[in-house]
């Protein structure tokens, strides 16, 4: 009877467990879209996919602490002009773990992160950017970041910011942020 018990206690760990990981699967969110695209401009981007994994492979093989950066940003590149924007997210997660301070990877996924709606996971590497390197541009980025997730006053205060320090200007956002509301 104690043996049934812990078998079926055993069975039951295991089923949960299992359920809890499809469960975590299906909820991690997909980005990708279909994109239209040749068969031959499909076949190029896959083939460029492969080339940086080899690349990838052949890096770790020869035992380097940090594959090339740019292997990784050249993938998630691909990645993306095939609309797999998640795949493009996961690589260049991927290369965090390699390179936990990097301009070009920050860059590239708070691009991602804005194509698919994800204003506040952008702004997170916007302001890495901009606390670490302080390049001014991404106070535009981060404007419009705070802008798409309501946070107006803080749209007001990086693009203020981004127009006295770089000087430009962007009409639209110009007006969505300081012309009157209707009551």
């Amino acid at each position: 009877m104690k043996k049934n018990l812990q078998y079926f206690i055993a069975g039951f760990l295991l089923v949960l467990m299992v359920g809890i990981g499809i469960w975590a699967y299906m909820k991690k969110a997909s980005y990708n879209v279909e994109l239209p695209l040749t068969q031959e401009q499909r076949a190029e981007y896959q083939s460029k996919i492969v080339a940086m994994d080899q690349k990838l492979k052949e890096s770790r093989q020869r035992g380097e602490e940090k594959p090339d950066i740019d292997y990784f940003i050249e993938k998630a590149r691909y990645q993306e002009y095939l609309g797999h924007y998640s795949d493009a997210i996961d690589t260049l997660l991927d290369a965090l773990r390699y390179y936990q301070v990097t301009s070009a990877g920050w860059n590239n996924l708070a691009k991602l992160y804005d194509k698919v709606g994800e204003y506040a996971l952008a702004s997170q590497f916007y302001n890495k950017l901009l606390d670490t390197f302080n390049i001014d541009r991404y106070y535009y980025e981060l404007a419009w970041d705070y802008y798409h997730l309501g946070k107006f006053e803080d749209a007001r205060n990086a693009y203020g910011r981004y127009t006295q320090l770089t000087g430009g200007y962007d009409n639209e956002l110009y007006k969505l942020l300081y012309a009157p509301q209707p009551k």
